[in-house]
């Protein structure tokens, strides 16, 4: 019986490091489980895992606008693009963010913990340095592009 509980607590162990290695948008996907493709303690650790690097916001929106210099107004954009865009420092924690769902603009720091953004960005890439999804690498870059040359 007590092997049992062995091979859980190996399988549960197997799962985090496989999920801790995981993209912010791969682990977005699991959160939503849009399609119930995922276990539910795929989905509940995929949270955890999400809460603890800033992706999950105050709110319930999955989109939302920015204010960037100059007054231009650039979206929708989601939690994973906003954060590549944050941590490119294009946008910082008073960034306006426009939150649909309320209808009302907050500073970035209201609608999402970034504080939490910089030490997951640290962690994911001392662990995979050359892990590095280019869509939204390059996404990224592009808008950031679009905000600065405003």
């Amino acid at each position: 019986m007590e092997s049992n509980g062995v091979l859980q607590n190996a399988d549960e162990n197997k799962l985090a490091t496989r999920l801790q290695a995981s993209f912010d948008q791969e682990l977005l996907e699991m959160i939503s489980n849009a399609d119930n493709l995922y276990r539910k303690e795929v989905t509940e650790l995929a949270r955890e895992i999400g809460i603890s690097r800033g992706l999950i916001s105050n709110f319930p929106d999955e989109e939302f606008k920015l204010i960037t210099a100059g007054g231009r107004e650039n979206g929708p954009l989601d939690v994973v693009l906003i954060k590549e865009i944050y941590l490119k420092g294009a946008i910082n924690n008073d960034t306006l963010v426009y939150v649909n769902s309320i209808h009302r603009w907050f500073p970035l720091k209201e609608v999402f913990p970034t504080e939490n953004w910089n030490q997951a960005n640290q962690n994911q890439e001392s662990e995979n340095p050359t892990n590095i999804n280019s869509e939204i690498s390059n996404k990224a870059i592009e808008n950031t592009s679009e905000i600065k040359n405003t």
